[in-house]
């Protein structure tokens, strides 16, 4: 009658690390000065995250679908796209 047991602190611990942040970045980041706009992140999205813009470059439109996959990260032939770990606050700029 209202003990707790050993395992709740953890899965309450478990549900705070897994929380999402209060504004969480776009799971995947474009360097647009390294994107010549081929299209392929986009084609290899297997949850439609990604559409070409009115800038031919590819925009992130639905960010929630994202599975972090990175289809979209290993196929870019000029390394302009990026998908964010889970846990990363931003993006490296070292590329």
């Amino acid at each position: 009658m209202g003990q707790t047991t050993k395992t709740e602190p953890m899965a309450q611990t478990a549900k705070s690390l897994m929380a999402e942040p209060e504004h969480p970045l776009p799971p995947v980041v474009v360097y647009e000065r390294w994107c010549k706009g081929c299209g392929i992140c986009v084609e290899f999205c297997p949850r439609q995250v990604l559409e070409m813009g009115n800038d031919e470059h590819p925009t992130v439109v639905h960010p929630e679908q994202c599975n972090r996959c990175t289809l979209c990260e290993v196929h870019c032939p000029d390394f302009a796209i990026r998908v964010l770990r889970l846990g990363e606050k931003e993006p490296h700029h070292s590329r």
